[in-house]
């Protein structure tokens, strides 16, 4: 029987100095039509509100709770339309040699990096809002659950098809070098 040969374990320390920086990445922005898409979801909440406040006005006659609902309600309104322009400014997405980065929250900023092997599915969706804004949506999903799978929104479809071709190749690239 031959005697197999043993190669040392190692696994040397990864100075941090030498690591990228994710945070010199660039980003890039989801496209304008999904702040229009946002704030016309938005616009009807305002309406349904408004429409609830007037039915409540005239049915019970009560006027004091009328004001106080439709001041209640328009500070709801600017809340979301403020929430709308602030969550569209925080969203990006860039795409490097090993992985795609998403961004979203302007809060608290959360940045998600998720390597070409760990990626498992890709695919695009359209909602009815998305169609008459001729937006699509970039979904992928990851060996990691749910909990580390991304959407990203606001994307023409054309690109959205272009990404979902490129990460596709990718993978099948990080599959054939495993």
């Amino acid at each position: 029987m031959a005697a197999v040969e043993e190669t040392p374990f190692t696994n040397p320390q990864v100075d941090l100095a030498t690591l990228p920086n994710y945070k010199d990445l660039h980003f890039h922005a989801i496209n304008k039509r999904n702040l229009s898409k946002a704030l016309l979801q938005t616009g009807i909440f305002a309406l349904v509100l408004l429409t609830a406040n007037l039915l409540i006005y005239v049915f019970f006659s009560l006027a004091f709770w009328f004001t106080v609902i439709a001041g209640v309600s328009a500070l709801v309104v600017i809340l979301l339309v403020t929430h709308c322009i602030f969550s569209y400014k925080a969203f990006g997405y860039a795409l490097r040699g090993k992985d795609i980065a998403f961004k979203h929250g302007y809060i608290v900023e959360e940045i998600t990096l998720i390597p070409f092997n760990r990626i498992q599915h890709v695919s695009t969706s359209r909602s009815f809002l998305d169609k008459l804004f001729t937006l699509s949506q970039l979904n992928i999903y990851t060996a990691g659950g749910q909990g580390s799978d991304v959407t990203i929104p606001g994307l023409t479809p054309d690109l959205a098809k272009q990404l979902k071709q490129e990460l596709a190749n990718k993978i099948s690239q990080s599959t054939d070098a495993d």
